[in-house]
């Protein structure tokens, strides 16, 4: 049985308990109807659950199917790669929401503990995916939450009198875009908050700037 197989239906499993749908009969029909996303029609899904209660990844308690230690740790893992993946892919590179899953969904199944953590710290460490869905937490979080701050943070986010690099700028509204790449506020950039209030003022060179709160959230950036 492909182990990618297998790690999809940990993912259904997971994601269904989630909405309170964690009922043996339900699950049967799902692999039955191929109503299960990252499962292709013509997948074999023969005796995939008698595979799972072999491997002790899942158990059967009356009607309902529960994740074993070692199936909630594996769909935890896998759970947290898919939805830091489509953070990484909504957030920072404005992919739209099918490419968005598309790409996702091949990334979880290849990313390391290493390069999730990796990608964790560069967003911020978010707490939700797109979708509001709940990210795991890995180690690096625990880390970040008492020595380390994320290594890329909203501008609004930043300190002030401090040489920021520019990230990425990720905003819905192309005008605003369009005026900060005007005035070189662009990957690799590096600028200065001079104040927040009343409004936000950066510098970028020789050049003053003042922008809305609401822009500065679309700015990340991170101590040079």
């Amino acid at each position: 049985m492909d182990q990618q197989l297998i790690e999809e239906m940990l993912e259904f499993i997971w994601t269904e308990r989630e909405e309170g749908k964690d009922n043996w009969d339900h699950l049967q029909t799902a692999i039955h109807t191929c109503d299960i996303d990252g499962i292709k029609e013509d997948d074999d899904l023969t005796g995939i659950l008698d595979i799972m209660l072999e491997k002790e990844l899942i158990a059967r308690q009356d009607d309902h199917v529960i994740l074993t230690e070692t199936g909630e740790r594996d769909a935890e893992n896998i759970i947290r790669r898919h939805r830091l993946a489509e953070v990484l892919f909504h957030d920072a590179m404005s992919l739209g929401h099918d490419q968005m899953e598309k790409t996702a969904c091949s990334m979880e199944h290849i990313l390391t503990r290493e390069a999730t953590d990796s990608i964790c710290t560069f967003l911020g460490h978010p707490l939700t995916c797109p979708h509001e869905k709940p990210i795991p937490r890995g180690q690096c979080c625990s880390v970040y939450s008492t020595t380390v701050k994320p290594l890329v943070t909203k501008l609004s986010h930043s300190d002030i009198e401090v040489d920021l690099k520019v990230v990425f700028v990720h905003s819905k509204q192309h005008v605003q875009t369009d005026r900060l790449l005007a005035f070189g506020i662009k990957p690799g950039k590096i600028i200065k908050i001079h104040q927040k209030e009343p409004s936000f003022i950066i510098q970028t060179g020789e050049t003053e700037l003042a922008i809305d709160k609401e822009i500065a959230k679309d700015i990340y950036v991170k101590k040079t």
